[in-house]
Formats: C-alpha cells, structure tokens, sequence
C-alpha cells in the first residue's frame, strides 16, 4: 500500500499545480517517510511543505523523487529480505 499511494504521489507532484497540492502531497510523503524510517526524504519533503505553506513553489522536486527512488529501493530489498 506504501509503495502504491506513494508512487501515485512522486507521479503527480510537480511544482505547477500550486502551492497547496504541493503542501498537501509533501505532507504525505514526509508521514510515509517518517513511518519506514527515511529520514533525509522527511526533511526534503519537510523543508517543502514548510516553503508551500508559505505560498513559494520552488521546490527541488528532483531532489525529493531522487531521495524517494533510494528509499523505495532500499524498502523493497528489506521487504524482499524479510520474505526469505
């Protein structure tokens, strides 16, 4: 469920749909992030939803689906791992 809703947020995030879906979509990103332990895409997502909040949508989208690519990685391999 982690991976389909959060996969379903990084495609639709974008810096063009306004300042409070961006607010909105971090938000969840960062609970998810904060729930399996991924720290640096928390703050990402933390330091841009604090910047949406405060009406400015330049954020660096790039760094927070890069950081969220590792983190999906390193998830499956742990739920892999889990399974064996």
């Amino acid at each position: 469920m982690f991976l389909d809703e959060s996969d379903e947020v990084i495609a639709r995030l974008s810096c063009g749909h306004g300042a409070l879906a961006l607010e909105k979509d971090l938000h969840f990103l960062k609970g998810a992030a904060l729930n399996l332990g991924f720290s640096q895409l928390a703050g990402l997502c933390q330091d841009g939803e604090r910047r949406a909040a405060a009406g400015l949508t330049d954020v660096d989208i790039a760094s927070v689906r890069g950081s969220y690519a590792v983190s999906r990685r390193i998830f499956v391999a742990e739920c892999g791992a889990l399974a064996v």
